[in-house]
């Protein structure tokens, strides 16, 4: 068995070893201009993370006078700043050292917390848990003895499907009003309140030169509350499916009892 696994460990060394050879032929853009001024990132990152947030509707367009003048009447409004982060990700390799997916270009939109007004949040709206790293050694012994199957997902810009309630603008990514021109996307502005008749011509697009913001309607990466409303949303899709939570954090468990007509099966 030892030796097996020293057989195993040389492979994984010698994937390590060639991808960082392998690596290096590209350099990641330092800010947001140089990947505008690169053609690869600028649709592959850029333009690809704005087309995908604006049909989600992560946001909706309002003028920037619009949430001036309702600031005068109701008082300071949270408009944060947005942020760029632009990765290259590591390509997949199969276990001979192969290519199986090459290396992705990927930009995300986060915004500036630092910004948000702190003395409105508390911890039960910020907090949440992480599981622990022996926990996870834990399971994944059981699962080796008990030859349980292992599954492991991905969720996609997780925070991002997070319903926000809370009234919070966001400036305009760098680089959103050449998306809008160079694509030629349409969007249409949207009243500051419910009831605003305002600023607000629901037949009139947005201009890519017009001064507007953004009020998010989803969370986004940066937010103070983004992690506590994913693992919400994540504990109640679980608990839908009939897992229960344990007393280790983010340890879910779910039991097919045959009595209850379950094959005897355990879920963690």
């Amino acid at each position: 068995a030892i030796g097996d696994a020293w057989l195993v460990f040389e492979r994984v060394q010698a994937i390590m070893t060639m991808q960082s050879s392998q690596s290096g032929e590209e350099v990641v853009p330092k800010n947001i201009k140089q990947a505008l001024d690169d053609p690869k990132w600028r649709h592959e990152a850029v333009f690809k993370e704005l087309n995908q947030l604006t049909v989600r509707e992560t946001w909706i367009f309002v003028r920037k006078s619009a949430v001036d003048e309702l600031a005068s009447r109701q008082g300071k409004r949270q408009v944060l700043p947005s942020v760029w982060r632009l990765k290259l990700k590591d390509p997949i390799y199969n276990p001979d050292g192969e290519i199986i997916q090459p290396a992705k270009r990927k930009g995300r939109i986060t915004v500036n917390g630092k910004k948000q007004f702190i003395e409105s949040y508390d911890k039960s709206s910020t907090y949440a848990p992480v599981a622990d790293a022996a926990t996870i050694r834990l399971m994944l012994v059981i699962a080796a003895l008990q030859g349980f199957y292992i599954r492991m997902a991905d969720v996609c810009n997780a925070f991002a499907l997070c319903k926000l309630d809370e009234e919070i603008y966001m400036h305009p990514p760098a680089g959103m009003r050449r998306w809008m021109r160079e694509t030629g996307q349409k969007m249409f502005y949207s009243p500051v309140e419910p009831d605003s008749t305002d600023y607000f011509d629901p037949k009139q697009p947005v201009n890519p030169n017009d001064s507007f913001l953004l009020r998010l309607k989803t969370s986004l990466y940066g937010l103070h509350q983004a992690a506590n409303l994913f693992y919400k949303i994540m504990k109640k899709a679980l608990e839908v499916e009939g897992f229960t939570e344990t007393r280790e954090p983010c340890l879910f468990v779910r039991y097919e009892d045959p009595e209850s007509g379950g094959d005897g099966s355990t879920s963690m």
